[in-house]
C-alpha cells in the first residue's frame, strides 16, 4: 500500500478517508503477524502539511487514503509545533488536578482525561481505529461515521501544542490518527507506520492460535477474551503482564525524557483489548467468552483505548477511555 508522506492536505474536510482492521464478529483472524519478544519492526515517519486553506482534502491519484479534490500540492510539511488558536488552548492542569470520572463500566471520556494532565506529566492515547467498512482487509476504508468519530475525538483533544501520531500500516488506523489532527484543528500530521500494534505482539504461536480461532463455537475475539480472564490457550499467547509491560517500555512510554508530550497511537481492537485489560487490572467487562456472565460482557468500541500517563518522576497512571459515547460496542 502507497503511504501518504508528502501530500498536504487541508484541515476541513475527511471526506473519504477511511478504513480499519478488526472485526470482533469474525472467526478469521486479524491480518497480524506474531511478534517475537525483542523483535523491533522498523517504523517509517513523515509529516504532511495540512494547512491548504481551500477546505477540502486535496487529492493523490496515486494514494487511497486521499479523496479527489481539486489543486492537489506535493509540498512536504517540517514537523515543528504549530501552536491551536489560542482561543481553543487549554493549559496544563498546574493547580488543583482535574478529577476523572469513569463510567458505570469503567471507561472515562478522553477529554476529561486530558484536561487532567498536568504541567509536568506526557500522555500516549491507545485507540481503536473509526468504524470501517464491512469487509475486513488492510485496505479496509472508514465509514462517513468513522471520519466523524475520530474527528470528534480530536475535537477533544484541542490544545496548544501539537500531537504526534502512530499507527499500523492498515488504512483504517491511519485515516483515524489523520482525522484526529484534523479535529484537533492541526496544520500538521506527524505521524510513523509501526506494525507492533497489532495482535500479533501478544501472540507466542500463530498457529495454535488459528487452530484456536477456528475451532468450534469460537472467534478471535472470543479466544483473546478467554485468554485474557482464564489463562486458557496459554500454549498462544505470551503472558499478558510482561507482554504488555514490554510495549509499554519499549513503544508506549519507553521514558519520560524520550516520551512526546501528547501521542495517539491508533490500532486494532485484538490488541487494544488485552492493553487496556492489563492497564485495569481486567476490570472492564470484556469477558465474551461467556455471554452467560452479569452484567452482559461486551467488546471495545471504535475510539476507544487507553490513556498512560507518566510524569517527571517516571509514576503512571492509566484509565480505559472512550473517544464517543459508550466504550463498548
Amino acid at each position: 500500500m502507497k503511504r501518504i508522506a508528502g501530500i498536504t492536505l487541508s484541515l476541513a474536510t475527511a471526506v473519504v478517508l477511511s478504513a480499519c482492521s478488526d472485526d470482533s464478529n469474525s472467526s478469521a483472524p486479524e491480518e497480524t503477524p506474531a511478534v517475537s519478544s525483542g523483535t523491533v519492526i522498523p517504523e517509517s515517519s513523515a509529516t504532511l502539511d495540512l494547512s491548504s486553506a481551500d477546505g477540502s482534502l486535496l487529492s493523490s491519484a496515486t494514494d487511497p487514503l486521499i479523496s479527489s479534490a481539486t489543486d492537489p500540492s506535493l509540498a512536504s510539511s517540517s514537523s515543528e509545533t504549530v501552536p491551536v488558536s489560542s482561543e481553543q488552548a487549554v493549559p496544563c492542569v498546574d493547580g488543583d488536578p482535574v478529577q476523572v470520572v469513569p463510567d458505570t463500566n469503567g471507561f472515562a471520556d478522553i477529554g476529561n482525561v486530558f484536561q487532567s494532565v498536568r504541567c509536568d506529566e506526557k500522555v500516549v492515547f491507545v485507540l481503536r481505529h473509526g468504524e470501517r467498512e464491512p469487509y475486513v482487509t488492510q485496505e479496509s476504508a472508514l465509514t462517513e461515521e468513522g471520519i466523524e468519530q475520530a474527528q470528534t475525538v480530536g475535537k477533544k483533544l484541542v490544545g496548544p501544542e501539537n500531537f504526534t501520531f502512530s499507527h499500523t500500516n492498515f488504512v483504517r488506523t491511519e485515516a483515524t490518527c489523520l482525522n484526529i489532527a484534523i479535529g484537533r484543528g492541526q496544520t500538521t500530521f506527524p505521524h510513523d507506520t509501526n506494525d507492533v500494534f497489532q495482535a500479533g505482539w501478544f501472540v507466542k504461536d500463530s498457529d495454535k492460535r488459528d487452530e484456536y480461532n477456528h475451532a468450534e463455537g469460537y472467534s478471535s475475539s472470543k479466544v483473546i477474551s478467554e485468554w485474557i480472564f482464564t489463562g486458557n490457550f496459554a500454549d498462544a499467547f505470551y503472558d499478558l503482564a510482561e507482554k504488555s509491560e514490554e510495549m509499554i517500555s519499549t513503544y508506549l512510554a519507553k521514558s519520560y525524557a524520550e516520551m512526546p508530550r501528547f501521542r495517539v497511537v491508533c490500532s486494532h481492537d485484538e490488541f487494544i483489548v488485552p492493553l487496556v485489560s492489563y492497564l485495569t487490572d481486567k476490570a472492564i467487562n470484556y469477558r465474551i467468552y461467556d455471554m452467560t456472565i452479569t452484567p452482559r460482557p461486551r467488546w471495545a468500541n471504535y475510539v476507544s483505548g487507553a490513556a498512560i500517563i507518566v510524569n517527571a518522576a517516571g509514576e503512571r497512571r492509566a484509565y480505559a477511555v472512550k473517544g464517543i459515547a459508550n466504550g463498548f460496542e
